[in-house]
């Protein structure tokens, strides 16, 4: 059964002890659920009221440690709830993307690193009515979804970079960005 106050809701941080646990199975579909749903695409508007929106949230990134996870499909505006997510496969073919998170700093000391997770992966979920459903991710919608699953399982995307000089702040990523426009010019 999953209790929260949705009032109360707030994003942890990374050396919150309840980011590296595991995440328990979702058994009951219920308003609950739908409205603990309801309440993390809310978040994921603006986690910080910084007008600064996230492509995806775990309900472990709220101390909700239930496999639950919204997913915003790029270039559609839709998201995607998933219940009980499971990888089925993973393709060998391995790209780099450009990953922050809510739960890994805040503002302009957020951080940023180039992940490289397989290119595509297929899974397995449930909806919010308990009914089956499968998803082929790619590129981007890839990362994300391989991201939010993540977080179910206690790790975050900082976990994959071996050195510790690829991770960036949003401010130093900002930094290389003007300066990588700059040499365009």
């Amino acid at each position: 059964m999953i209790i929260f106050n949705s009032k109360k809701l707030k994003i942890l941080q990374m050396t919150h002890p309840s980011l590296r646990n595991v995440s328990d199975d979702i058994k009951e579909y219920d308003k609950t659920l739908n409205d603990l749903a309801k309440s993390l695409t809310k978040l994921m508007k603006d986690p910080f009221n910084d007008g600064v929106e996230t492509v995806g949230i775990s309900a472990a990134q709220v101390g909700i440690n239930v496999k639950l996870c919204i997913c915003k499909v790029p270039g559609s505006g839709k998201n995607i709830a998933m219940v009980n997510p499971v990888v089925l496969d993973l393709s060998d073919d391995i790209n780099k993307e450009l990953e922050g998170c809510v739960s890994v700093g805040i503002g302009p000391n957020q951080l940023f690193a180039y992940v490289p997770r397989p290119r595509t992966v297929k899974i397995k979920y449930f909806d919010l009515k308990g009914q089956e459903a499968f998803l082929e991710a790619k590129d981007l919608m890839s990362h994300i979804v391989q991201h939010e699953i993540d977080h179910m399982y206690g790790k975050l995307f900082i976990d994959y970079i071996d050195d510790p000089n690829e991770i960036m702040t949003l401010a130093e990523l900002n930094e290389r960005s003007s300066m990588e426009k700059k040499s365009l010019i």
